[in-house]
């Protein structure tokens, strides 16, 4: 079968044969349709062939019509664009097992940053707590001095009152021996 007279023959999906015979796939892939949306264009490439394959063999049941030399010159190519993409697959799977170990590491390093930080909280509210219990057994005591430092002032002013009175007491038995003692001095000198 000649390409001329063949519909599926390789050069309908953008293909050709070179002198040579081996089969090259165009270089534009983007020429190609794509019927989903953010599908790789050599996977729908590989799609349209396999409809191609599909048709050919449908047609050819019942007949002993055997595959043409086109289409076993583009089976290679096929091979080596599936490889490839699975090539670029495997690439992509192990940036993607790079990142995840990344991520996990982080998370990780997070994770003990977060046990770290959550550890120093306890430790300060245990510090708080004490502290907060310390802070009341001073005021306790502040108020406690405060109430002696009252009852030791009241003390003062009674223990004052009490040495004004004594004192004027003592003023007056020194007027009354200075009176006592001036009358006798001068009952003497007479």
């Amino acid at each position: 079968m000649s390409p001329s007279q063949n519909n599926d023959s390789p050069q309908s999906l953008g293909g050709s044969i070179p002198p040579d015979g081996g089969f090259k796939i165009a270089a534009d892939l983007d020429s190609v349709q794509t019927p989903y949306i953010g599908e790789d264009g050599r996977l729908t490439l590989l799609r349209q062939i396999d409809t191609m394959f599909r048709s050919m063999a449908g047609n050819s049941s019942g007949s002993s019509a055997s595959i043409s030399q086109e289409t076993l010159r583009l089976l290679p190519s096929i091979t080596r664009t599936l490889i490839q993409f699975v090539g670029e697959l495997q690439a992509n799977n192990s940036q993607l097992h790079m990142s995840y170990a990344r991520l996990q590491a982080a998370q990780e390093n997070l994770q003990a940053r977060e046990r770290h930080i959550e550890a120093r909280i306890s430790s300060l509210q245990r510090k708080n707590e004490s502290l907060k219990d310390t802070n009341m057994k001073l005021e306790f005591q502040y108020h406690d001095i405060k109430r002696d430092i009252s009852e030791v002032e009241r003390s003062y002013a009674n223990i004052k009152a009490q040495k004004d009175i004594l004192m004027a007491e003592l003023d007056e038995i020194k007027l009354g021996a200075t009176s006592d003692s001036a009358s006798k001095k001068r009952s003497r000198q007479e």
